[in-house]
C-alpha cells in the first residue's frame, strides 16, 4: 500500500510538471501573438529575416501596397497618385489625419526621412544602420521632394516600370523621423502607424 501511494505520489507530480501554468491577464485591448522565433530587427529598411518581416508589416506601412491575394497596386498611406508622361516624377498625396504613435503626424517630411535615410550617404541617419536593399530598390531614386505637406513626389534618374511595385516592399515603409533618433530603441519598440503598436519582451 505505502509502494502504491509512493508511484501516486511520483505520478502526481510529473503530470503536475506537464500541466499549463495559469497565464497572467493581459490589459484590455492587448493581443499576445507566439512567434517561431523572435523577431531581429523591426527597422523595416533593415529587416532580412522572415520573422521580423512578419511582425514589422503589421506595425509599419507603405505608400501603396497589394491587397490579399491580388496583384493590383492600391493605395497605402497615399490615397493617390500620379506618374509623369516621361515616368520620372512619382506624385503621392499622403492620406490626412494618421500620425504614428509617438505622436508626429504622417507626412511628406516622414516620407522624404524613411527613403533618403537610406540612399543619401550624408544623410545624419545614413550611418546608424545597413540598409541591404537600399540600392535595388532606391538606387534609381535621384531625390525625394517635399512639394506640400501632404504631398512628396519621387525623382526618377531613368524611369523604370516596377517602381510602384518597389514600393510596396518592406524598406519602403514609412517610420516616424523623430523616433528614429532613439536608435537604440527602435529595434525592438519602433513607432506605428498602424493600429497596432509593439510592446516586445
Amino acid at each position: 500500500m505505502r509502494m502504491l501511494a509512493a508511484w501516486l505520489a511520483v505520478v502526481t507530480l510529473l503530470v503536475g510538471a506537464g500541466a499549463p501554468r495559469p497565464v497572467a491577464a493581459q490589459p484590455a485591448g492587448t493581443l499576445v501573438v507566439g512567434l517561431v522565433a523572435e523577431p531581429v530587427n523591426l527597422d523595416p529598411a533593415q529587416v532580412t529575416d522572415l520573422n521580423s518581416n512578419r511582425v514589422g508589416r503589421r506595425i509599419v506601412e507603405t505608400l501603396v501596397t497589394f491587397p490579399d491575394e491580388s496583384t493590383q497596386i492600391v493605395p497605402g498611406l497615399a490615397e493617390s497618385w500620379t506618374i509623369s508622361k516621361d515616368g520620372l516624377h512619382y506624385t503621392f498625396k499622403l492620406r490626412k489625419g494618421i500620425s504614428f504613435h509617438d505622436g508626429t503626424p504622417l507626412n511628406a517630411e516622414a516620407v522624404k526621412f524613411s527613403i533618403e535615410r537610406q540612399i543619401n550617404p550624408e544623410h545624419p541617419f545614413n550611418k546608424l544602420g545597413k540598409y541591404p536593399f537600399a540600392n535595388f530598390f532606391f538606387g534609381n531614386v535621384k531625390a525625394v521632394e517635399v512639394v506640400e505637406p501632404q504631398t512628396v513626389e519621387f525623382i526618377l534618374k531613368e524611369p523604370r516600370a516596377s517602381f510602384l511595385a518597389v514600393l510596396t516592399a518592406g524598406a519602403a515603409s514609412v517610420v516616424s523621423p523623430p523616433f528614429d533618433c532613439m536608435r537604440s530603441r527602435r529595434a525592438r519598440t519602433p513607432a506605428s502607424s498602424r493600429p497596432l503598436r509593439s510592446a516586445l519582451r
